[in-house]
């Protein structure tokens, strides 16, 4: 018992330490202030893109960020349609970007491969499923990506799988819980995991 408490004690005294760390300003972004804008980490090196500006103007800028450096780099733009509240995973050395809100307020259902080696976009079979705004976005380590839920005109609870190497997509059981959207979600190894989120159908 006195190890135990001993271990907790520890515990608390090195979360409360991390607590105390500080906050280092950085290099702001070059680009528009903006809202919801997805991010993704590949080789070490961090990119944004895409979000809302002004609260109603749909962007579709690139950039990465170099953290030894301190420096942002502009990006080949993104080239299908400007948007807000999109997503993007990794896989294998590339981004994986889609989904999200048009101008046009239209739920989009597009996607797209992202390759650093060559700052180029290709676009890839759109999901078989309606369009959506925050869905969970979960990359596996055998090659899959896994998008449910997420919110249109309402919440979903469906939930879909895309093969990387076959290019194509597969229904897969909907979520057996509440329809939501802008859940929390992560994968590892082969397995994805998602939950809580927004249970109303506001946006």
């Amino acid at each position: 018992m006195k190890d135990l408490l001993n271990a907790l004690l520890f515990s608390c005294c090195m979360l409360g330490s991390s607590a105390q760390s500080n906050w280092v300003s950085k290099a702001p972004l070059p680009g528009a202030a903006r809202h919801h804008p997805v991010t993704f980490v590949l080789d070490g090196t961090g990119y944004l893109l895409s979000g809302s500006a002004n609260g109603n103007v749909m962007l579709k800028d690139f950039y990465s960020y170099d953290t030894s450096s301190n420096t942002w780099t502009k990006k080949t733009d993104f080239p299908g349609l400007a948007r807000g509240f999109a997503e993007a995973v990794t896989y294998n050395g590339k981004a994986y970007f889609g989904f999200g809100y048009s101008q046009t307020r239209a739920a989009l259902n597009d996607w797209w491969e992202y390759n650093p080696d060559t700052d180029s976009w290709r676009q890839l079979a759109s999901c078989s499923c309606s369009g959506r705004l925050h869905p969970a976005l979960i990359a596996t380590s055998n090659g899959r990506i896994y998008v449910g839920a997420g919110s249109s005109n309402r919440n979903l609870k469906d939930y879909w799988e895309y093969n990387v190497a076959t290019n194509t997509w597969f229904k897969m059981p909907d979520l057996p819980g509440v329809a939501r959207h802008h859940p929390f979600y992560f994968g590892i190894g082969t397995d994805a995991y998602m939950g809580l989120g927004h249970g109303s159908d506001f946006f």
